[in-house]
């Protein structure tokens, strides 16, 4: 929960996630603005497509630990409420569930 994270903690972890925001946002702008083939080969296609979900798929996580924070439910358990451990959240700050609900 915010409240048990010291600002400074919340602050740096803010910063990453804000960093990552636009880092992915600007990779998914450069995957989206590829060319498209006439008849592309399916193994580039298919690539391109990972790469794209991959790409969403991190900028939803990190908006939804952006918005937690804003929420002042970051770093609490989504599903049972208990605080994940500020070392947890270093190690990967969008995680939303605590080590046992995993």
């Amino acid at each position: 929960m915010i409240t048990l994270l010291e600002t400074d903690e919340l602050e740096g972890l803010r910063a990453r996630l804000e960093d990552q925001y636009e880092e992915h946002s600007e990779r998914l702008a450069m995957l989206l603005a590829v060319p498209r083939r006439r008849r592309p080969n399916a193994d580039a296609a298919a690539a391109l497509a990972t790469a794209v979900a991959s790409a969403q798929l991190v900028l939803a996580d990190t908006a939804g630990a952006l918005r937690r924070m804003a929420e002042n439910s970051y770093g609490t358990c989504e599903s049972c409420a208990t605080p994940i451990p500020l070392e947890h959240l270093e190690l990967n700050p969008t995680m939303r569930l605590c080590q046992a609900c995993r």
